[in-house]
């Protein structure tokens, strides 16, 4: 029973004693080995940078948006200071020339 579960030689020298490969090859270090192992190799990198392309254009896109609604809070938090706060200022400012004309006509009286 033990004998039928081992992985094979071939399977120990590509690292996959988990995935039950049919392999011809018997002896580690064998032509046909080499060549699937370089075959795996070739589609796990191609799978790799498939995975991390589309991780990088997934964090992108959420910056991408995450950055687009910020600016467009900073604007409207913008506005709300320019367009209502502003009249406020301005009637400050009003208010301290007042302030500083009756101050003026005190003193001299």
């Amino acid at each position: 029973m033990w004998a039928r579960n081992r992985p094979s030689a071939c399977e120990l020298f590509l690292g996959a004693a988990w995935r039950r490969v049919d392999l011809k090859a018997a002896e580690v270090g064998s032509a046909d080995c080499a060549e699937e192992y370089r075959v795996k190799n070739e589609y796990i990198g191609l799978r790799l940078g498939i995975a991390f392309s589309l991780l990088i254009a997934i964090l992108v896109g959420v910056g991408w948006f995450l950055g687009l609604s910020r600016m467009g809070r900073i604007n409207a938090d913008l506005e709300e200071i320019v367009n209502k706060r502003w009249a406020k200022v301005q009637l400050a400012r009003e208010a301290m020339n007042y302030w500083s004309l009756n101050n003026r006509i005190t003193m001299e009286i």
